[in-house]
């Protein structure tokens, strides 16, 4: 059938194809013109006509813009024309399709300033990211990094001048309880050596420290200088390329801009953003697809570039702050197994606190027991003992034990000086009296007191371990 057809169709004579593309005209009916001005090809290869009709009816007269693909058969068409048209006839094809070549390079360079447009808007984005990431991390980094003011372990250095004052002072009262003060007095004595070589002996090696982290600051800013100068790069490169882009558009023929819109529309730094954001939300198969169509581009090349120049794992900076997180995270492990203050904490609390008040009335009521100034001395001490309990190296992992760590300091302290005065005044100390009356009463009286105190250092310390 097809032959018969073939034979049918070659037995049309040119001009009554002619004439049926001229009704195809008249009716804008393009695909049959299309069809016919092949045919003609097909069996009249050596006139013009039907290649010049196809290419017109195409290209709408040479005004329209085709894609890649209908232009790839257009250009199949002309080289066929070229093939098999005479030399005059060649000229005249060549003058028609040929500017009408140049137009569409014109568009493809277009398309190729404008991805070069969006490529350099999103290397801006990238180091512009990259200098913030980099003063973020800076910022971070001074927030970890020790300034050298401040004074550690104050406590105790308080706790051991204790121990000391109490040696000191039972050696010019001697009695039987130095047994307790001289090994608590050394105790006292490495406490302060500990104190002063901490603070002050080794400043030496602070200043190495310093030293060594003004360099990571000193490498930071460098590299936010040498990003700052390929963004100054990339905004000239900018103006020059938007300038090129400028001349081509008055290259090309405004009857071709209803096809390529968005070629010509300035919106390169918006379609920049929307890839620079794709890439932050780590969305990256959308990224890797827009990056491929939109610029000029690869993404495993950016991803790279990423990872060994704007976000180096391997500098300085970064491995400080992520010494410094492990530190950090270390210390939020630890507050995962304090537990956090009841209710009922509270509850026991105001019980403890009235029960201290309460004792102190009693106390105050029968005081012809006590010596005033051993009593005055040890309430005192107490009452410091309390306040400059060292939470960080004492035990913390529930308010109970700081609790009941923070009351055995306190009593032990302040039985130990009303036990040092009290002989010194009186040059008698009765076991029951010094060693099991005297710190029931100073527990009683110190129990509430201690209790707030603990649960207000508990509470601070599991702040800052969970911040």
């Amino acid at each position: 059938m097809k032959e018969k057809s073939s034979k049918n169709k070659k037995k049309k004579s040119l001009k009554s194809l002619k004439e049926e593309i001229n009704t195809f005209i008249e009716k804008d009916d393009f695909n049959e013109i299309i069809e016919k001005s092949l045919e003609i090809i097909n069996y009249y290869p050596k006139n013009i006509y039907g290649y010049s009709i196809y290419l017109k009816t195409v290209t709408k007269s040479y005004t329209s813009y085709l894609d890649d693909d209908k232009f790839k058969e257009a250009v199949k068409i002309y080289d066929l024309a070229m093939k098999n048209i005479n030399k005059k006839e060649q000229l005249k094809l060549r003058d028609e399709f040929e500017e009408y070549q140049n137009d569409i390079k014109e568009v493809e360079n277009l398309k190729k300033i404008k991805k070069e447009i969006i490529s350099k808007y999103f290397l801006k984005n990238l180091y512009n990211n990259g200098i913030s990431f980099i003063n973020q991390s800076i910022s971070t980094a001074k927030q970890y990094n020790a300034d050298g003011k401040r004074i550690k372990n104050i406590y105790d250095f308080v706790r051991g001048l204790f121990f000391i004052f109490c040696l000191v002072f039972n050696l010019i009262n001697r009695n039987y309880l130095l047994f307790i003060t001289v090994p608590f007095g050394i105790y006292g004595f490495i406490t302060i050596y500990s104190f002063f070589d901490m603070n002050f002996f080794k400043k030496g090696t602070f200043k190495t420290q310093q030293r060594k982290f003004n360099e990571i600051l000193l490498q930071a800013n460098e590299k936010i200088n040498e990003l700052k100068k390929e963004i100054v790069k990339i905004e000239e490169n900018l103006n020059f390329l938007y300038e090129q882009k400028l001349n081509i558009i008055l290259r090309i023929p405004e009857s071709f801009f209803n096809s390529i819109k968005e070629s010509v529309e300035q919106n390169e730094e918006a379609i920049a953003n929307d890839i620079s954001h794709k890439l932050s939300t780590n969305k990256i198969n959308e990224f890797e697809e827009i990056l491929k169509i939109q610029t000029i581009l690869d993404g495993e090349e950016i991803k790279n570039k990423i990872k060994s120049d704007i976000k180096n794992e391997e500098t300085e900076l970064s491995k400080f702050i992520t010494q410094k997180l492990d530190e950090k995270k270390h210390k939020q492990n630890e507050a995962l197994f304090m537990k956090k203050v009841s209710f009922y904490n509270y509850i026991v609390l105001i019980i403890l606190l009235f029960l201290s008040v309460f004792s102190l009335l009693i106390v105050v009521d029968n005081f012809y027991e006590l010596n005033f100034v051993s009593f005055v001395a040890s309430l005192v001490t107490a009452i410091t003992s309390t306040i400059t309990y060292n939470i960080f190296s004492g035990k913390h992992s529930s308010l109970g034990e700081t609790f009941y760590d923070n009351l055995i300091s306190t009593i032990f302290n302040a039985t130990l000086i009303y036990d040092l005065f009290y002989l010194s005044i009186t040059n008698e100390l009765k076991f029951t009296y010094g060693f099991m009356q005297i710190p029931i009463i100073m527990t009683l009286i110190m129990i509430g007191f201690t209790m707030l105190i603990s649960m207000l250092k508990y509470n601070n310390l599991f702040k800052r371990l969970r911040g």
